[in-house]
């Protein structure tokens, strides 16, 4: 399966495209709606934007450690991790380290953090060799480029998931 990428804009545009639709999301969801718990075991709205800050800082820290010289396409393992992330039949357990870490959360601090987290990713995307190869705790071997796609592919994994929760809520009535 080809990945879906915008026609000429790399990968750091796709993101912030993506990132930009979440923030939008974000600010247009009222505030009782993002700290509502919609079905057991679920997270929050704002949970889902907190998880997804906490990866995007983890993932900046990954992208300035030094990497080493790859023997393979560095794009090589990207229709693996959209595969992966864009099926949204399966679930997934986060890291402790990424877990949200409150109950509750002010929406204009949550969506600051969030919009920080994604230009800070962004910086460091645009100031690195993406074609080098580091070894992530969670991935493994990757090359910059893929974790870029991961993060692509992880927002739009989420951005899906607060849409679905608001729908949720909706049919709630909050």
């Amino acid at each position: 399966m080809p990945v879906a990428s915008a026609p000429n804009t790399t990968i750091t545009d796709s993101v912030s495209a993506t990132a930009a639709e979440l923030i939008l999301f974000l600010k247009d969801t009222p505030e009782a709606a993002i700290n509502t718990v919609p079905f057991e075991e679920s997270w929050t709205i704002a949970q889902v934007a907190d998880h997804i800050t906490l990866s995007n800082i983890s993932i900046t820290r990954a992208l300035s450690l030094q990497g080493t010289a790859i023997n393979r396409v560095p794009d090589e393992r990207t229709v693996e991790l959209q595969d992966i992330f864009l099926d949204f039949s399966k679930k997934f357990k986060a890291p402790g380290f990424i877990l949200p870490s409150k109950e509750v959360y002010i929406k204009e601090e949550l969506i600051h953090q969030l919009e920080q987290s994604f230009t800070a990713l962004r910086e460091a995307g645009n100031e690195t060799d993406l074609s080098v190869l580091i070894n992530h705790p969670a991935f493994g071997d990757i090359s910059k480029l893929e974790i870029l796609y991961f993060v692509w592919f992880h927002t739009q994994r989420h951005l899906q998931q607060v849409k679905n929760i608001s729908r949720h809520l909706q049919g709630k009535r909050l």
